[in-house]
């Protein structure tokens, strides 16, 4: 198990720093090749949902919320180490692939509202980092591994499920990813996740 975690904090190392670098090769490239930007890809979501894309209140709870669940979901599951480690090497994964994928394919912001990328305003940036949902990575593959090793109970997967619906509704409402990023995020995560449970569990 501890080689196990060594092998995921050079996984997670990679992933940050990786980030950084193709955010900032996005945006550059994104802006210039959307100059306008008026582009946007036609998407079934963004009709099912109306645009609250200015709703900065929306926003804030949107975030605020997920940081709360994640704390949460740490706290109920920090007796479980393999659930932890589980849970991480799977983010892990499908990040790594994700910053891959959204250099290798750059797609038009939805939101129209892409700035620069700055560590003291991360929610002006990271425009353009598209086909996977990072925040529905974070909280799907934790809402698989609750399922997986039984975390909380029925009451918190229940609790788990509902509130990945209502991420998915802002993320659509606030124009943040396309419905395909969510979607690739809810299947390549349970992939992912499967994959790495039966791994660990050998």
């Amino acid at each position: 198990m501890n080689e196990l975690i060594n092998y995921l904090l050079i996984i997670i190392g990679f992933v940050i720093v990786g980030y950084f670098y193709a955010t900032e090769y996005v945006y550059d490239v994104g802006k210039k090749h959307y100059e306008d930007n008026d582009t946007v890809l036609a998407d079934i979501g963004f009709s099912a949902v109306s645009d609250k894309r200015h709703n900065e209140d929306l926003y804030k709870l949107k975030e605020l919320a997920h940081i709360l669940y994640l704390i949460l979901f740490i706290y109920m599951t920090y007796d479980n180490k393999q659930a932890l480690v589980e849970f991480a090497m799977s983010c892990a994964i499908v990040l790594l692939t994700k910053n891959i994928l959204f250099v290798s394919t750059i797609l038009p912001d939805p939101s129209q509202k892409c700035k620069k990328f700055a560590l003291d305003k991360p929610q002006n940036g990271s425009c353009y980092d598209l086909i996977i949902s990072t925040h529905c990575t974070l909280s799907i593959i934790s809402f698989y591994t609750i399922l997986r090793h039984g975390i909380g109970g029925n009451m918190f997967a229940c609790f788990s499920g509902l509130y990945n619906l209502g991420l998915i509704y802002s993320i659509l409402s606030l124009r943040q990813h396309y419905t395909m990023d969510i979607l690739n995020a809810i299947i390549y995560g349970f992939f992912v996740s499967h994959y790495v449970s039966g791994k660990v569990n050998k």
